[in-house]
């Protein structure tokens, strides 16, 4: 029996924009991938870590979870975005989905600062997060 393939896709979310990014998820792009991509939405999973990340507390690590997809291409959201709203406002809504996201530099140092902690296993090889699941379409 062949495995399923499932894409993790790691979002480091600044920990002050937290509760946007879920509002974003929630009332902009989880509507789309219904609206657009209704045989997906229910393979797509959003999960939150409990707490932000150590050192800095600045990045909450939010990580969706799909499966069924074949390829990167498969999870490309302008697409989705412009059938939904329309090619502008697809275009300023990707802007402000990137705009949550910490820099590379900014994360490198959370990431520093946690592997730093007592955070992980006792050998400092391995590190993790213990996430809750996070609604990613409105209330029916």
């Amino acid at each position: 029996m062949a495995l399923g393939q499932q894409f993790l896709i790691l979002n480091p979310v600044h920990t002050d924009r937290a509760d946007d990014f879920e509002a974003f998820v929630r009332d902009v792009l989880g509507p789309a991938v219904q609206a657009q991509s209704p045989e997906t939405s229910d393979k797509v999973r959003l999960w939150k870590a409990s707490e932000p990340e150590p050192g800095s507390g600045a990045i909450t690590i939010f990580v969706f979870v799909v499966d069924g997809v074949s390829s990167w291409d498969d999870l490309d959201l302008l697409p989705t975005f412009t059938a939904q709203y329309g090619e502008e406002e697809a275009k300023r809504l990707l802007d402000t989905f990137g705009g949550f996201f910490a820099d590379r530099q900014t994360w490198a140092a959370s990431w520093a600062d946690a592997l730093g902690s007592e955070v992980g296993d006792e050998e400092g090889q391995q590190y993790g997060w213990q996430m809750q699941q996070v609604p990613m379409y409105p209330p029916a």
